[in-house]
């Protein structure tokens, strides 16, 4: 068994146990200090649980400006499920959390994997925009053919989002849309060919001394 087998077979072991970001991935020097991709995985999924519970019937039974906050995943269900207690809210969310962290430890290996660790279109680098622009096209349509394939563990689905999301994360990491003063996303990542306006291969994105990061509210 080589050391990458190792290690995901390690990383797989503990999130049977808890609920990921997970200790074994929080790797590199900057790792305490700055979000992770387990952590933006995580956030993106409890956001897009509140906007679920808002947008169905579960929306008219709290207030909506409770969502603004910032909850766990369990704390969102205790909100639309307050018959449950927290031995309910343990059972029946289990299912749910080990799916999230099915998806969290694929995104996170897309760094240790020998085939995509240094593979420029897993993840935005060296300018591979339409390379990696393409890649989470085709991994789009994977995930779907997988997900409505009868014969097909849906386990395979969940990989390849965990794929695509590490690479769709890198383009606002390794890109200088945010230092251009971006507050949206790009909504043209995945869904077209044409990404928008690339600098050319002479012309300066940063001054010599580095970019300045402008800070501004995100739109969420």
């Amino acid at each position: 068994m080589n050391s990458f087998t190792l290690l995901c077979v390690s990383i797989h072991f503990y999130a049977v146990a808890a609920f990921i970001p997970h200790p074994t991935v929080r790797f590199g020097g900057q790792a305490e200090e700055s979000i992770t991709h387990t952590d933006m995985t995580q956030l993106g999924f409890i956001r897009s649980l509140a906007r679920f519970f808002l947008g169905t019937h579960h929306g008219n039974q709290v207030n909506a400006e409770i969502f603004n906050s910032t909850h766990t995943i369990d704390e969102l269900y205790q909100l639309v499920h307050p018959d449950w207690s927290n031995d309910q809210v343990k059972l029946y969310l289990h299912p749910l959390k080990s799916i999230i962290d099915h998806i969290q430890v694929r995104d996170a290996l897309v760094d240790l994997n020998p085939s995509t660790k240094d593979l420029p279109s897993a993840h935005f680098d060296a300018e591979s925009f339409i390379g990696s622009n393409r890649r989470i096209m085709d991994l789009g349509k994977k995930v779907i053919e997988d997900a409505t394939n009868p014969n097909k563990d849906l386990d395979s689905a969940r990989g390849k989002i965990g794929d695509l999301l590490h690479t769709l994360q890198d383009f606002y990491s390794h890109s200088n849309w945010i230092e251009m003063g971006k507050t949206e996303i790009n909504h043209r990542i995945g869904m077209e060919e044409n990404i928008g306006q690339i600098a050319d291969i002479h012309q300066a994105t940063c001054i010599s001394d580095g970019c300045t990061k402008i800070k501004s509210k995100c739109v969420r």
